[in-house]
């Protein structure tokens, strides 16, 4: 479920059910990203992934960046304003930039380059179900 013995060295990830994942995932991730506040569903599955995987500060700031908001990566009352009323494509510039950031990631440790295939993946597969 994409948790890591790392962060939570006291869990039983092996045992972990759905249910707890999902009340980590909310408790750690969602609830500081703040993300309710942001309209559009797949743009937020964007930042959200981003946060699990590179940060939660660092996936916001991302976005702050693109709109032209001060970047202090906390989704506030203006960022959330900005966002919701461009109406260019944020979901492509912020793909673009998480993959700008993936690279420049296995270029500064080279070690990390085994990766990068699957964080690209991840960035083009990290969309909602068409209905």
């Amino acid at each position: 479920m994409g948790i890591a013995k790392k962060f939570y060295p006291e869990l039983d990830i092996k045992n972990l059910t759905r249910d707890q994942a999902v009340a980590i995932y909310f408790r750690d991730y969602w609830t500081p990203m703040n993300l309710q506040v942001i309209s559009n569903e797949n743009l937020v599955l964007q930042i959200f992934d981003m946060g699990v995987n590179a940060g939660i500060r660092r996936a916001i700031a991302i976005i702050q960046r693109i709109v032209g908001v001060t970047s202090d990566g906390i989704m506030g009352q203006i960022t959330a304003s900005v966002i919701n009323t461009r109406k260019d494509n944020l979901i492509e510039l912020y793909k673009q930039e998480r993959r700008k950031y993936y690279r420049a990631l296995a270029r500064r440790k080279p070690e990390l380059e085994v990766f990068l295939r699957g964080w690209l993946n991840r960035v083009d597969d990290c969309k909602l179900p068409q209905v």
